[in-house]
């Protein structure tokens, strides 16, 4: 057997290894914009329904309309500074920009229209978007205090201080 029978099968998978592993990665890469595009979406159905003459609510108004608790599950999938907002209030279904989130190292735009696409760094900058700070609901309110966490029941436990009593 020569060297070029091992050398060329294993060239081979390799390269098919790659090609399996780069289409993975992109597979994952389209569900998670999907799931982006999906929140982005229902995050401005909340605001149009805040809607004023036709046009999307002030900063306030939106802050408050996503801080309510029925709302919240929805923008919980960014945390809470990741959201911004277009102060300017654009008209409802035009090419505007209205809403930004950042997540990891992208930043992803939704128009008036309800197009989303990507957002470079530094038209982010120049659309003078303003923080949503969406915080979840203060301990005691209804909510968790952390929507990242899971809540769990409370338990009567002994603590290993107390004894088992036996």
């Amino acid at each position: 057997m020569n060297k070029w029978q091992i050398i060329c099968p294993a060239v081979a998978m390799l390269l098919a290894g790659i090609l399996a592993a780069s289409q993975l990665g992109r597979s994952q890469a389209r569900g998670m914009r999907a799931v982006i595009e999906r929140h982005l979406g229902s995050v401005l159905s909340e605001l149009e329904n805040q809607k004023q003459g036709g046009r999307f609510p002030s900063t306030q108004v939106a802050r408050s309309a996503l801080q309510d608790e029925t709302v919240a599950k929805i923008t919980s999938f960014f945390s809470a500074d990741d959201l911004y907002y277009n102060p300017t209030q654009p008209v409802i279904g035009t090419d505007a920009l209205v809403l930004c989130a950042r997540v990891r190292d992208g930043l992803f735009a939704i128009q008036a229209d309800r197009k989303v696409r990507n957002l470079k760094e530094a038209e982010f900058q120049q659309a003078h978007l303003v923080p949503l700070a969406v915080a979840p609901p203060a301990p005691g309110a209804g909510g968790a205090a952390n929507r990242g966490q899971p809540i769990r029941a409370e338990t009567n436990r002994t603590s290993a201080a107390a004894g088992s009593g036996h």
